[in-house]
């Protein structure tokens, strides 16, 4: 590891990217590539690393507490002789990304992470986890961290989490076309990324990512601690202060194409104000 104490601790929004140059992992584990960090229990790793099958990939690792999750992305096509790895940083929120020219970068994914700024940025490499690895040079030709400019702060998904974020109160509700007294899900709590619904007296938590180029637009919310990995997929829309949730109950069911909830359908209609307003 090669940490910097983080020079732009006091930025809610940040990027960092470095490149690659000649990188040519053939041995399980061996890797390259950028983390954010805190402590050994606490990282985020993005990297070009060499899978079980000596296959090169790119691997994101996020680890909380001591937990960690991986998400795997494939290579399209053959490693380039330089290749730029960032980490664009908005909120608690992260986007993971890739390029060959240091321009045009692709966009891999995004997810939660530990809320606030890491410690610290800088520079991973391993040689994997076999004792009888042959060591290979990993090249970093170039690091840089900056804030992130106006154009990329109008990110639309950065956007609409911005619209999201708060507090919302139920204020109606339908479900299958008929009107309810109290909502079955009568509060939304929204972070940069995470959200806690309140159904009946208790709270759960999950993570949400959002959808901007469908109509409408789209919440996928992913429940946390729940052992079936239920999700459930939200169309809605902000207006004139209210925010109008749609999904359909049947397990599986992609989001609504209209914010409606008719008889005989399977759909749960809510529309909800920020707390401090609604009555």
């Amino acid at each position: 590891l090669y940490l910097l104490d983080n020079p732009l601790a006091s930025e809610r929004v940040s990027v960092v990217t470095t490149c690659l140059n000649s990188f040519r992992p053939t041995m399980p584990w061996q890797q390259a590539g950028l983390i954010l960090y805190f402590d050994d229990d606490n990282y985020l790793k993005w990297v070009c690393q060499s899978s079980r099958t000596g296959v090169p990939e790119w691997n994101l690792l996020r680890e909380v507490d001591g937990k960690s999750s991986i998400t795997k992305h494939a290579l399209d096509g053959a490693l380039p002789e330089k290749m730029w790895l960032r980490l664009i940083r908005r909120g608690d929120h992260y986007e993971y990304a890739t390029g060959t020219d240091g321009k045009t970068f692709t966009t891999h994914g995004e997810l939660p992470w530990i809320s606030g700024p890491p410690d610290r940025v800088g520079l991973v490499s391993k040689n994997g986890e076999r004792t009888n690895a042959s060591e290979i040079e990993a090249r970093f030709e170039s690091f840089e961290l900056r804030p992130l400019s106006p154009t990329e702060k109008k990110q639309a998904s950065f956007v609409e989490r911005g619209k999201l974020r708060g507090k919302w109160s139920a204020i109606a509700c339908k479900l299958r076309g008929k009107e309810l007294t109290g909502a079955p899900l009568s509060q939304f709590i929204f972070t940069d990324s995470a959200v806690t619904l309140t159904e009946g007296e208790k709270q759960l938590k999950g993570e949400y990512s959002v959808e901007t180029t469908s109509q409408p637009k789209c919440i996928l919310v992913k429940m946390l601690g729940d052992q079936t990995g239920r999700s459930l997929r939200f169309s809605y829309q902000i207006e004139r202060g209210r925010l109008t949730l749609c999904c359909d109950l049947r397990p599986g069911s992609p989001p609504p194409a209209t914010l409606t909830s008719e008889e005989g359908d399977s759909r749960l209609l809510i529309t909800l104000a920020p707390a401090e307003t609604a009555k």
